[in-house]
């Protein structure tokens, strides 16, 4: 087995007391179906398909640390196996901006040093990516996948908030290209752009972010859910990128309601008996990666996520 070589890190627990307990059940539903999913190579299964793959697990590697329990121990160990062995056996590395960004991201949230894991230097590779006036890679979403792969390393990440920054549009919205394209606007683009804001240093008072959550609140739907802008119906992995951009603006998402409903509200409508979470109301496409989605927002982290990093407490829940 390829030898792993971690930094020193403390997985801590982080005490949960102010969040509902529907919102804490839900979270510990979630994983429980998450667990079940695992496979013996530690990766995570996805419905429907004969072996892991990277995306369910990086979102489950997430879920596991935004809920205070260790991602190398317990029950998260396959015989020898570990999330960071999965990292490099499913041969994920890519030239991919985005990719790259997450390679990092997932061996930060283990306590893994992107810098030289497996005796690969992602963090340069992603450097390498920024353009001379700050763009990650080509768009606004390779972009805020750079801040969120920069600043989980450490490392610093002000060019290419620079350039993302010039990107916002005059409503206040983000989205996945930029002025250039003619974009709109969406919850996705924009709330990624809002955590990607404050993992650079920005402040919940500052105009930009205030200008991206006012118009993320204008675009809430009746049930209080969120939609990706070309979709008519709202669905979870809009809404809990909705929900981690509240909380990274230091806003209970919970109490952000259309019609007396929540984000949260809909989110925790859309979970099953078995503890997965549906697509939409009348929808399952995905539940590993849908429910891993899910636990990390209501555990109330937005990315990066890294150990022991404090949860926002979401009071919420019906």
């Amino acid at each position: 087995m390829i030898s792993v070589l971690l930094v020193a890190f403390c997985i801590l627990a982080v005490p949960t007391a102010a969040s509902s307990p529907e919102v804490e059940t839900a979270i510990a539903d979630g994983l429980n179906y998450l667990a079940a999913q695992q496979d013996d190579d530690a990766g995570i299964v996805e419905m429907n398909m004969l072996s892991s793959s990277i995306s369910p697990t990086w979102f489950t590697v997430n879920a596991v640390v935004a809920a205070g329990e260790n991602p190398l121990s317990g029950r998260w160990v396959k015989g020898d196996k570990t999330f960071l062995t999965y990292l490099l056996e499913s041969d994920s590395q890519s030239d991919g901006t985005g990719e790259i960004a997450k390679w990092i991201t997932y061996c930060a949230a283990c306590g893994a040093d992107p810098h030289s894991y497996g005796g690969y230097d992602a963090v340069a590779e992603l450097k390498s990516k920024i353009s001379t006036d700050g763009k990650g890679g080509q768009y606004v979403y390779t972009t805020y996948w750079t801040i969120f792969g920069l600043t989980a390393a450490g490392e610093d990440a002000s060019a290419p908030l620079s350039w993302l920054l010039s990107q916002q549009l005059d409503n206040g919205g983000f989205g996945s290209y930029g002025k250039d394209y003619g974009d709109t606007g969406d919850a996705d683009n924009t709330a990624a752009a809002i955590m990607a804001m404050t993992a650079a240093g920005m402040s919940f008072d500052d105009e930009p972010v205030k200008k991206a959550v006012s118009f993320l609140r204008s675009i809430q739907e009746d049930n209080g859910g969120y939609n990706y802008g070309y979709y008519s119906s709202a669905n979870l992995a809009s809404t809990v990128w909705v929900i981690q951009a509240f909380c990274a603006a230091g806003i209970d998402p919970s109490t952000v309601t259309k019609n007396g409903k929540s984000p949260v509200d809909f989110v925790l409508s859309l979970q099953k008996d078995d503890g997965s979470f549906k697509y939409t109301e009348s929808l399952t496409d995905s539940p590993s990666g849908m429910t891993a989605r899910a636990v990390a927002a209501l555990c109330g982290n937005p990315y990066p996520i890294l150990p022991g990093e404090k949860r926002f407490n979401i009071a919420g829940g019906k």
